[in-house]
C-alpha cells in the first residue's frame, strides 16, 4: 500500500481518487484513510484463496455488518459518491 500512496503522491488529491477492493481492512480502510471514494466488492473468485484470507474476510464482513446494523455507523461521505449513480448494500 506505500507504494500506491508513494505513486499518486503530489499527483492527486485522495479526494479525486476511487479505491476498489475486496478487504475491508486493506482496501477499505486504506481509501478511507486517505480520504478516497472507497467501493467495496465480492471477490472475484475465491479460486486458489488462502485459508488465512477467506477466514480474515469472513471476519471483517461480521464486523462491517454489526457496525453497520447494531452500531448505526455508515460508511463516510465522500464528495464522490453521486447516489442517485449508485447504490450502498450491506
Amino acid at each position: 500500500m506505500e507504494d500506491v500512496r508513494k505513486h499518486f503522491e503530489g499527483r492527486f488529491d485522495g479526494k479525486e481518487i476511487a479505491m476498489v477492493g475486496d478487504r475491508y481492512a486493506t482496501d477499505i480502510l486504506f481509501g478511507n484513510l486517505h480520504g478516497m471514494l472507497t467501493i467495496y466488492t465480492e471477490p472475484l473468485t475465491a479460486e486458489g484463496e488462502l485459508a488465512i484470507v477467506r477466514t480474515m474476510r469472513f471476519l471483517e464482513d461480521h464486523y462491517v455488518s454489526f457496525l453497520s446494523n447494531s452500531q448505526k455507523l455508515q460508511p463516510p461521505s465522500h464528495p464522490l459518491y453521486r447516489p442517485d449513480l449508485c447504490t450502498i448494500s450491506t
